[in-house]
């Protein structure tokens, strides 16, 4: 699942890491949710990986922006001041595990 779900520059590293290291895949953290990026304001949904590897070195998803690559931020923009990246209305309302507006 972390390698079908994870970004494909997570995947690399955590290719290189295993070629590199045992990895054990048993005690590998996972978690989803939502990030806003600093740089460019978009807000994405996202898929974070951490594990420990070698002597005390550990691996952990930056959850970069896919627009500019800047590492995301927790999400802290009340979603009623989003705006939609097609129309630009704000005004977005929680229905189920996604925003609509």
């Amino acid at each position: 699942m972390v390698m079908r779900e994870s970004p494909q520059a997570d995947r690399e590293a955590i290719e290189a890491i295993e070629q590199a290291h045992a990895i054990d895949w048993h005690r590998i953290g996972i978690s989803r949710g939502i990030r806003e990026c600093r740089q460019c304001r978009s807000i994405r949904s996202y898929f974070r990986t951490e594990f420990n590897y070698g002597n005390g070195q550990r691996f952990h998803s930056p959850c970069a922006c896919p627009e500019c690559g800047t590492p995301g931020v927790e999400w802290v923009t009340p979603y009623e001041a989003l705006h939609c990246t097609h129309c630009n209305r704000a005004g977005f309302k929680p229905v189920g595990f996604k925003l609509m507006d």
